[in-house]
């Protein structure tokens, strides 16, 4: 398949996330002009708009309530311009998290976040810090599938995990220990992934290249 970009530039979002400057230089080394934005003008106005997140669900959604960025970035998803949600930034997609008590996401796409221990009773060493290789879902209709394949390594640093409701959001997963975490969701033009392509060498960058080609 050929491969062209559709947009070179992207926009990140910064929600005093500390791993915006590797997504930034991730995307820089595959070409790809890159704007910092925190403000509702420059959300709304991005063409494609990257939300890298790490830390504490319920501290990134009281930074974007504080800085009344809820509303741009629901807006932004909303347009039908391609979006994607690294890590925390794709968790925030869902309707609510149990992390540390209960808390609201933008609730875009169907489903919780929930402890990858408590959810399942699994004796695994937590946080889930690992290479692991992709599996992807065949009933998921999506424009990435195409440049995506079975046993791409991606690597993963996270304790909750995403849980849709409606398998046809999951585009793919990945194994730790028998469980099945969701490692790439989409719904319509948002997409999410809960591994870091920024960390996960030439199949990280590879997925950043197939997002600019949707």
């Amino acid at each position: 398949m050929k491969r062209c970009f559709v947009s070179k530039k992207v926009s990140l979002i910064d929600c005093g996330s500390g791993n915006i400057l590797s997504v930034a230089r991730a995307f820089k080394h595959i070409e790809v002009d890159v704007q910092i934005v925190n403000s509702e003008k420059d959300i709304i106005e991005s063409d494609r708009l990257i939300f890298p997140g790490v830390g504490a669900f319920s501290n990134v959604i009281s930074y974007i309530n504080k800085n009344k960025l809820f509303s741009s970035i629901s807006n932004f998803c909303s347009s039908g311009k391609p979006f994607l949600g690294i890590c925390l930034g794709m968790q925030v997609l869902f309707e609510e998290s149990e992390e540390f008590g209960k808390y609201k996401g933008f609730g875009f796409i169907e489903g919780k976040i929930s402890p990858i221990r408590n959810s399942y009773n699994n004796k695994l060493k937590i946080p889930h810090t690992n290479w692991n290789s992709l599996y992807i879902n065949d009933k998921c209709n999506s424009q990435l599938k195409p440049f995506l394949s079975n046993g791409l390594q991606m690597y993963f640093s996270h304790s909750y995990m995403a849980i849709p409701r409606k398998n046809k959001h999951i585009l793919a997963h990945t194994l730790y220990g028998g469980i099945e975490i969701t490692a790439i969701v989409q719904k319509d033009n948002l997409i999410g992934c809960q591994f870091h392509p920024e960390k996960s060498g030439k199949d990280g960058l590879y997925f950043l290249k197939s997002f600019m080609d949707i």
